[in-house]
């Protein structure tokens, strides 16, 4: 290959914002599986990083939807023992309630698969781009 080919495909990589790399030996071709290899290391760990991250999370958003809606329903318990609550007014206020908490914790489930389906796409598209630059270079 000569040098008006390799600065055409260096031109190439750096416009797609990836790098070009000339082998010279089989040492130099391990170093850059290497690199290769660690890229994608990091790539995973990212993903089982924000996935714990965002399970974390969505675990502690459900655990306060539930404590809010136990203590509100507490609450309405108790004023119904203490003011002896008109029937009709405590089911009103107990469906508010029910209502409520059942928009607020679809709209956290929401947001997590949202969350959850951005990671997942970012590390599909990232590591078929890898494989895929692999396959370009070594033919396998």
């Amino acid at each position: 290959m000569d040098q008006s080919d390799r600065s055409s495909l260096e031109s190439i990589a750096n416009s797609a914002g990836g790098r070009y790399i000339s082998a010279e030996s089989q040492a130099d071709l391990e170093e850059e599986f290497e690199k290769s290899n660690d890229s994608i290391s990091k790539w995973i760990s990212w993903s089982n990083e924000h996935t714990s991250d965002l399970i974390s999370l969505n675990n502690k958003t459900t655990s306060r939807l539930i404590s809010f809606d136990n203590t509100a329903t507490s609450v309405l318990i108790r004023a119904d023992n203490e003011y002896d609550m008109d029937p009709d007014v405590y089911d009103i206020v107990n469906e508010a309630l029910d209502d409520f908490y059942r928009e607020i914790k679809e709209q956290a489930d929401d947001d997590y698969r949202t969350k959850k389906e951005t990671i997942d796409e970012t590390y599909k598209t990232t590591k078929n781009t890898i494989d895929q630059t692999y396959e370009q270079n070594t033919g396998n």
